[in-house]
């Protein structure tokens, strides 16, 4: 190697560099020469050279190394990292820690990447920094990936400090509260909460980090990653919500937040006090209410829906009928005013409400709604609960595309195509600009197609492609094959766009057997009835 560090080529010394540091501590020799390296001027050799010397562990190069990334890593990302792989093999973490004093936050941050490749709880000295960049890239450091764990209360404890805005840090700082187990930290989420910092998001998010504390899950609410935590005493948990009762009470969005806990732990404690503030919430909250009363199995749930029939909301109405049964509150005579008053919102949730009350006078009704489907004088709009239904207690009604052409909810719909994570509609669809173009632009489809076109194009994709998105292998009568694209279909001409970019036009006439397939598989298979039935109404809005 002597001959290669004798060469003016840069090149050939940046690879000399690089051989070099693969040898790691095997080979001691050369240390003057990468030393050097540093400070040359071409960025490649200064970048092998500091990996190398961070490699073979040398001494005594640290001031260098922290020259290199004053200067130069500001400048270069790819210098920064080469000096953060150095000092984390020339220095020990309690040295690196000490970079925490250094005011280039350059500097900073390559020695918080240093210390996470090794993974040093002397990490947490930079938590103390007064940059919001430093404090988020140590908080990575330490709650990302496999973690820091030692460090992990240092984190937590970041929520005591004022003033803080980054959403990233302090997202990993309520969790890291939520990992350790602690009941001090579950006392850091409660304080954060009764002193009002931070966004509306983050007290959200710090009040259901205290709901799940006693159980957390196993996908890391920040990451996604898998981690299984032991059970935790939920007394703990009780008694932190009561201290901060009144803070959550006085804030609509933190008592939302409240009763969607209750709604899936299913913890009665936490519902005292709330049902006071009844009359004065918003629709949505009311509900919430209510189902978490279901949840419970609280006595006071039949109080709660004889108010909620009274609502001027039809969405707590309809959901005060669902509970009534259960709650002792008559219900034929609401389900059969529902059903029997065109303008009013839930009759498919009433069908199957009715369906399931066990009175000869509820029997005879379904029985004559039934015979109504047959005769085809069924409203639209709930034809497919009616369908359902009587499918559920073996009578046999037709029914086809037309179930699913009306009586869906265009705001659900919207919901599913935008969010539903195994359809992804918006991943190969646009909708006024956002999405992608894999499949057909949706903006203008409830002008240019029918309902039952939607409905027939979810289910069939391959019976209603769209010119332009189906790929179609053609046998001609001669025995040609043909592959490509269907761009347009005619009675008279068939033109196919071949890999090459170029299109082919065809003569029906010609053509033997034709097989179109669609990359959209059926959403049949995806999607429940109702949930394609939202999509639909929500979709022939979109003019």
């Amino acid at each position: 190697m002597s001959s290669a560090w004798k060469n003016k080529e840069p090149e050939i010394l940046a690879q000399a560099a690089k051989v070099v540091g693969d040898l790691g501590q095997r080979s001691k020799e050369f240390n003057s020469e990468l030393i050097s390296g540093l400070n040359h001027e071409s960025e490649r050799v200064k970048f092998f050279s500091a990996i190398a010397l961070g490699n073979r562990k040398s001494d005594g190069i640290s001031e260098k190394l922290v020259h290199l990334i004053e200067h130069s890593g500001s400048k270069d990302p790819y210098i920064r990292h080469a000096g953060s792989m150095g000092l984390s093999g020339t220095m020990n973490p309690g040295q690196i820690a000490k970079l925490s004093e250094n005011p280039n936050k350059t500097v900073k941050l390559a020695a918080i990447v240093a210390m996470r490749r090794v993974a040093a709880p002397e990490i947490r000295s930079f938590l103390n920094d007064s940059d919001e960049l430093i404090l988020l890239e140590a908080a990575r450091a330490i709650h990302d990936d496999k973690s820091i764990p030692e460090a992990l209360p240092d984190l937590a404890a970041v929520l005591k400090r004022k003033g803080l805005k980054n959403e990233a840090l302090i997202r990993r700082a309520i969790n890291a509260a939520l990992r350790t187990g602690s009941g001090s930290d579950l006392d850091l989420l409660a304080d954060y909460i009764r002193n009002g910092e931070g966004s509306v998001k983050m007290r959200r998010t710090a009040l259901a980090s205290m709901l799940w504390w006693a159980s957390p899950p196993v996908l890391d609410p920040v990451e996604g990653r898998y981690r299984k935590h032991s059970p935790r005493d939920k007394d703990l948990v009780n008694k932190a919500i009561e201290s901060i009762r009144e803070n959550i009470l006085a804030d609509n969005e933190l008592t939302e937040v409240l009763l969607k806990g209750v709604e899936i732990r299913g913890e009665s404690d936490w519902l005292r006090g709330t049902k006071e503030y009844f009359a004065d919430w918003p629709p949505k909250m009311q509900v919430r209410l209510l189902a978490a009363l279901d949840k419970t199995n609280s006595p006071e749930l039949k109080e709660f829906v004889i108010q909620g029939l009274d609502s001027n909301s039809s969405e707590v109405r309809e959901r005060a009928r669902a509970f009534a049964n259960k709650a002792g509150v008559p219900t034929l005579n609401l389900i059969l005013a529902t059903l029997g008053d065109p303008k009013a919102s839930g009759q498919g949730e009433a069908i199957r409400q009715l369906a399931n009350l066990e009175s000869p006078k509820a029997k005879k009704k379904f029985m004559e709604l039934v015979n109504e489907f047959k005769s085809g004088k069924t409203p639209p709009h709930w034809k497919l609960e009616m369908w359902q239904v009587a499918k559920s207690k073996g009578i046999k009604l037709k029914g086809g595309y037309e179930l699913l052409e009306t009586g869906g909810d265009p705001a659900r719909g919207k919901k599913l195509v935008m969010e539903h994570a195994a359809a992804q509609c918006i991943r190969c669809h646009k909708i006024n600009k956002v999405g992608s173009d894999l499949g057909p632009d949706l903006t203008k489809i409830g002008r240019l197609r029918s309902r039952n076109h939607l409905v027939i194009s979810m289910l069939d994709p391959v019976r209603e492609i769209s010119d332009g998105y189906g790929n179609i292998l053609i046998k001609t009568k001669d025995s040609e094959e043909i592959v490509g694209v269907l761009s347009s279909k005619k009675t008279n001409e068939w033109i196919i766009t071949l890999a090459d970019g170029s299109k082919k036009k065809i003569d029906p006439k010609i053509v033997d057997t034709s097989q179109v397939t669609s990359i959209m598989p059926p959403m049949s298979a995806i999607m429940k009835p109702e949930e394609i039935r939202d999509v639909v109404s929500y979709l022939s809005t979109l003019k």
